[in-house]
C-alpha cells in the first residue's frame, strides 16, 4: 500500500511538489504490524474463550460487559482486539495499583 501510494503521488505531483508531498523517503515497516498481530493471536488463543462469557473477570465476560463488538479475533480486526486488550490491561494495572496503595 505504501509503495502504491508513493507511486501515485509521484505520478500526480509535478516538479513543484515537495519530497514530503511525493512521499519520498517513505520506508514501510510491515513486520511490526505482523508481529503485533501474532502477539494478539497468541494472547487471544490462551486467554479468550467464548464459553467463559458468564465467568466474572474473563476476557469474554469483559468484552460483553464493555460492549466491544469490534474485538472479534485478531485475524478479523487487529485494531479492535488491540484497543480492547489495552482497556483491560489498563483496568487491571489501575486496580492492582489501588490495591497496593490502599
Amino acid at each position: 500500500r505504501a509503495r502504491g501510494s508513493a507511486a501515485i503521488r509521484a505520478d500526480h505531483c509535478s516538479k513543484v511538489c515537495t519530497r514530503r508531498q511525493r512521499l519520498q523517503g517513505l520506508h514501510p515497516v510491515i513486520e511490526d504490524w505482523h508481529a503485533k498481530q501474532c502477539l494478539l493471536k497468541a494472547i487471544w488463543k490462551h486467554l479468550y474463550a467464548k464459553s467463559s462469557s458468564t465467568e466474572k473477570g474473563t476476557l469474554s465476560q469483559l468484552k460483553v460487559l464493555l460492549n466491544c463488538a469490534s474485538a472479534v479475533e485478531p485475524d478479523v480486526n487487529v485494531k479492535g482486539c488491540e484497543d480492547f486488550l489495552h482497556i483491560v490491561l489498563h483496568a487491571h494495572v489501575t486496580a492492582a495499583g489501588k490495591h497496593l496503595l490502599a
